[in-house]
């Protein structure tokens, strides 16, 4: 009896383990291989509709990390990502999904032109002013469809001011570029047009067709230094034996070719594979030339009228006229614009920047620890802290690149600490120790948090080259890791740096890109309090060429940014 009775105990505690399991989604039963064909399922089921949104309505719903946010409607969720990410589709979507081949209008530089709606004599500061762009194709006929990419400022090159615009498609082949006046003087118009509608479509065609753009390598080492090599992706080609190193609990799907003899656990670095990559994802003649400009992307600066604008002070300054808010988390986007710069200095429209003096930063940082994840553009940051305050670096490992970290340097006398690691696969980077490789949900978990702690948050520019989903799934198990940060240690501050502007090969490195994911990290983020902090406005206005690493001078007003959040009460000198 005493046998039955214990018997029946465990078959209670086995079911009410697996109900609780189904509650949140987690399933014991399936094995990581299981994993990896799931993952790659969900890259095809859910890959862009050519002529429509993206389609993630039948995405597998996994919340076992988002338990904390039990109001996360998942797909209410989807349906809104497919929203943002929507891009109109050409007439031509076929002829340019087949090859390119064949006549078919397509937006022209030469032709597409811009012009002040109702022009007076003059404005002045605070002042809202509309331009009107016209597309046009290569015959000079005007389009009567929309989704060209284009990116518009404002700027006076004699103070070294500027400010982006926002642009609103019709859906007719007329814009609209929508800019307000922080300065007074001459100020010009510069829209640009980034890529034609009908490159557009092909970039998106690009994510359906060819989800993986690049791919990876990694050694493994046996005894006396024998190494083997072999290919790594988010997912390979099946039908060949895998490693599988796939982590569901971090958003990641990670597997590499099992090598010729030896074993999986011996795999001991990780590099991008340019050459191999080649291979990937050909286009015709045709169709590079939708995008490419001499393998960079289009980025054509149009003629139009006036060229500028008199602005007037009247007395006033732009700061007079903005209400802005103390800097904290969860504050709204402005409109049109995040920011301006005048001489170099960029103002914030969304809160009360400070400006800070070198010699201010240590009294803001003092007793304060700032963690540093993601890729190189957020490790920027925290070089220029560690250079411009001479802190003393902590790393005994000789094996650590400045590329990957782990990094950790210190000011002892302030209590400052300043930590960078890097977000893991995919990464572009090169010679990178795996050993090293922490995936940042897991990471994010180790923290201590609190007052006094800040958390940057920097992943968009390793995941350009890869479907949406991928950077979905690892933004979703990040964000989980987030709230169970917030909820253990309340007072964390958690910032994420968006993406900013840069130039490169379009097929890889699309502004288009990082436009869509930037877009795609606001909506999951929208809801929480944290801090999105914008640098796609700060590098597009300024008048440095677009960069992936912006110049010293652009990273030292995104540094004062985020101090204007980590001290907002600080008193500097405003600008």
């Amino acid at each position: 009896m005493a046998g039955f009775v214990r018997r029946t105990m465990r078959l209670r505690y086995v079911l009410c383990i697996f109900a609780v399991s189904a509650l949140v989604g987690v399933s014991f039963l399936r094995t990581r291989t299981e994993l990896f064909v799931k993952a790659r399922w969900t890259l095809n089921a859910i890959s862009l509709s050519l002529n429509q949104r993206l389609d993630l309505r039948d995405r597998p719903v996994r919340p076992p990390q988002d338990y904390l946010a039990t109001h996360i409607d998942y797909e209410d969720e989807n349906r809104h990502l497919a929203e943002v990410a929507f891009w109109p589709s050409p007439p031509s979507a076929g002829l340019i999904r087949n090859g390119a081949k064949g006549n078919f209008p397509v937006t022209n530089p030469k032709y597409t032109t811009y012009r002040l709606v109702n022009p007076r004599d003059s404005y002045i500061i605070g002042d809202y002013v509309n331009v009107t762009i016209q597309a046009r194709d290569q015959h000079n006929q005007p389009k009567t469809f929309g989704g060209d990419y284009f990116q518009v400022k404002v700027y006076s090159n004699s103070t070294n001011s500027s400010a982006a615009g926002r642009v609103k498609d019709h859906r007719n082949g007329t814009y609209t570029a929508r800019f307000r006046l922080y300065w007074p003087g001459e100020v010009y118009f510069r829209v640009v047009l980034v890529h034609p509608a009908e490159g557009c479509f092909l970039l998106k065609h690009i994510l359906k067709t060819c989800p993986l753009r690049l791919t990876f390598r990694s050694a493994f080492q046996g005894q006396d230094n024998y190494t083997e090599e072999s290919e790594c992706n988010v997912w390979l080609e099946p039908g060949t034996p895998h490693c599988d190193y796939s982590d569901p609990y971090a958003g990641v799907t990670w597997v590499c070719d099992k090598p010729r003899t030896l074993s999986c656990d011996r795999r001991v670095n990780h590099w991008v594979d340019y050459e191999a990559s080649l291979a990937y994802c050909p286009l015709s003649d045709e169709q590079k030339d939708l995008i490419d400009i001499e393998g960079q992307s289009f980025k054509a600066v149009l003629a139009g009228s006036p060229e500028f604008v008199h602005v007037k002070a009247m007395g006033k300054t732009m700061l007079s006229l903005l209400p802005r808010p103390r800097c904290a988390p969860g504050l709204p986007d402005p409109h049109p614009a995040m920011g301006y710069f005048i001489k170099d200095i960029w103002t914030s429209t969304v809160c009360k920047t400070r400006h800070f003096k070198s010699s201010q930063y240590l009294d803001c940082l003092q007793n304060n620890e700032l963690y540093f994840m993601g890729d190189s553009t957020g490790r920027q940051w925290f070089e220029f802290l560690v250079d411009t305050l001479r802190f003393k670096h902590m790393n005994t490992d000789p094996f650590i690149t400045r590329r990957a970290g782990p990094h950790l340097a210190i000011n002892e006398k302030r209590n400052i600490t300043v930590r960078f690691r890097v977000h893991g696969y995919p990464l572009r980077t090169g010679g990178l120790n795996v050993s090293h490789v922490n995936f940042l949900a897991r990471e994010i978990d180790t923290l201590h948090g609190g007052p006094g702690y800040v958390l940057v948050i920097s992943v968009w520019a390793h995941f350009t080259s890869f479907h949406l989903d991928i950077y979905i799934e690892r933004m979703r198990a990040i964000r989980a890791a987030i709230l169970r940060l917030l909820s253990r240690s309340p007072g964390t501050l958690v910032v994420l740096k968006t993406a900013n502007t840069r130039t490169g090969i379009p097929r890889l490195n699309s502004d288009w890109y990082a436009h869509v994911l930037d877009r795609l990290l606001r909506k999951l983020y929208e809801n929480l309090q944290v801090v999105i902090l914008d640098v796609w406005d700060l590098t597009l206005a300024h008048r440095n060429r677009d960069e992936i690493h912006p110049i010293r001078d652009v990273v030292r007003q995104e540094v004062q940014l985020l101090l204007s959040f980590v001290c907002p009460d600080y008193e500097t000198q405003k600008a």
